[in-house]
């Protein structure tokens, strides 16, 4: 794969979400819509910033972590890969940015990635939030 865009425009407290699956619109229009839900008890508005390119086409984690790495980095970048336009729930594909070199030492990042690097998030749903009267 050639170079990514540079992902630009994006507030720096804004979760970062990387299509790389573009084979159904209709599932990416769920997603976007899933991520524009307000959020926690006091309905906080989403922040997201959706880099819908398909220059980002079947990039890698490795690919996306490296075009997204920089001076204003994200802590994560949310990937919406093929298993999240395929399963029902669009569980996003959850990637710390973190390395080594950005940790005290090699304790602290081991610490730090307890559970992995990678992990599945799904964006709040409709349908399991409970409604008050």
């Amino acid at each position: 794969m050639g170079t990514l865009p540079v992902v630009t425009g994006r507030d720096e407290f804004h979760a970062l979400v990387v299509r790389t699956d573009y084979r159904d619109d209709q599932a990416r229009q769920d997603v976007v819509a899933a991520l524009r839900e307000p959020w926690g008890d006091r309905q906080y508005e989403a922040q997201v910033h959706f880099i819908n390119d398909p220059a980002w086409a079947a990039a890698t984690v490795d690919e996306v972590l490296t075009a997204v790495s920089g001076d204003e980095e994200p802590s994560v970048v949310f990937i919406a890969d093929r298993v999240s336009m395929q399963a029902e729930y669009h569980p996003l594909l959850a990637v710390t940015t973190l390395t080594r070199e950005d940790c005290v030492d090699g304790e602290d990042y081991e610490q730090l990635i307890e559970f992995g690097r990678e992990f599945r998030a799904t964006p709040p749903q409709r349908s399991t939030r409970s409604t008050q009267t």
